[in-house]
Parts: structure tokens; C-alpha cells; sequence
């Protein structure tokens, strides 16, 4: 145990790493990941809304936003 102290004591560069990997990880889980999940799905109905004028989804959101 206090070999282990020791190391992490004498290689502070190992815990700036692990506290860059968990700052990546972070944005990864929370901003990436949903950010391009969102976007699919926006993308995907102005697709549709595009292309299939006539469909019901379409003619629900121009009656709702007009």
C-alpha cells in the first residue's frame, strides 16, 4: 500500500491523465453523445417534413407552428 502512495506521489503527470481522460469522458457522455442524438432526430424530420409534405406528421406540426 505504501508502495503504491509512493508511486502516485512521484508521478503527478499520471493523475493529470486520469483527470483528462475523465474531463474527455464527461463531455463525451453529456454533450457529444446527446448532442448528436438530437441532431439525427432534427435532421431526420426536416428530412421527411422535406420530402412527404402530405404525411400526418407534417400537416401536425404546420397546424401547431403554423
Amino acid at each position: 500500500m505504501a508502495a503504491k502512495e509512493t508511486a502516485m506521489k512521484a508521478n503527478p503527470a499520471a493523475e493529470e491523465a486520469d483527470e483528462s481522460s475523465s474531463r474527455v469522458g464527461w463531455i463525451l457522455g453529456w454533450v457529444v453523445a446527446p448532442g448528436l442524438i438530437l441532431g439525427v432526430i432534427f435532421l431526420g424530420g426536416v428530412y421527411v417534413g422535406a420530402n412527404s409534405e402530405e404525411s400526418w406528421m407534417t400537416r401536425a406540426v404546420m397546424w401547431l407552428f403554423g
